[in-house]
């Protein structure tokens, strides 16, 4: 069933339903669930720590604003705004966000990290990306990655691997992929061994992928 309301304080709770909860001037998500689907000219915004998760189809158009804490999007979003994620906060999720402005921007200090929840494997899609210096991008699973739809915008990207152990040597892992242009490179955060990070320009993907280096042999 749809609704409409003036304001959503989400603070722990689970907000449930197959309809759309249509918000007209603000979305406070602090921390719990929504299932339903987000509308109306409202923006969002995430200020203290904890986790919130949007599982729904959301189209709400105002601005979401990740200050602090971890926003995991798990549903999709579509239509109007932006999202941005501030110092010392977190997105994740394994949706899509495939916004009209199409820009997701993650300023220095905080972090992208795709999968359905932190641990949790997934594809996060996006529709354009803009990883600030000082950004960095967490992959924890053997399965986490992102795919862009449009530009992707890397500005010397620390990539930080949590668990280098499970990765397969001989097994090239999709880390970044994108559909329009590329600036810029990625940069594994610390020494992984000989793991390292390869781009393939014609597959438009960036891997992380074990360097067993060349045998040359003169006779």
């Amino acid at each position: 069933m749809d609704e409409t309301i003036g304001t959503l304080n989400l603070t722990g709770a689970t907000v449930s339903g197959l309809g759309t909860l249509t918000v007209a001037t603000a979305i406070n998500a602090q921390s719990g669930a929504v299932a339903a689907g987000l509308g109306g000219a409202a923006g969002l915004a995430k200020t203290t720590a904890g986790t919130a998760t949007l599982s729904g189809p959301n189209s709400y158009s105002g601005a979401t604003a990740v200050s602090a804490g971890t926003l995991i999007v798990n549903g999709t979003h579509t239509g109007a705004g932006t999202y941005t994620v501030a110092t010392n906060a977190t997105l994740c999720g394994a949706g899509a966000v495939s916004l009209a402005s199409g820009n997701v921007t993650i300023q220095a200090g905080g972090t992208l990290a795709p999968g359905a929840a932190l641990g949790a494997g997934g594809t996060l899609t996006l529709g354009a990306l803009t990883m600030d210096a000082g950004a960095g991008l967490l992959v924890d699973t053997t399965t986490d990655s992102v795919t862009v739809s449009g530009d992707l915008i890397l500005n010397d990207t620390a990539v930080a691997i949590s668990d280098i152990g499970s990765f397969v040597k001989g097994t090239r892992y999709p880390l970044l992929s994108y559909a329009g242009t590329v600036s810029g490179t990625p940069a594994l955060a610390a020494d992984y061994g000989e793991w390292i990070i390869r781009h393939d320009a014609s597959a438009k993907t960036f891997y992380l992928a074990y360097n067993s280096g060349t045998v040359i042999s003169i006779k």
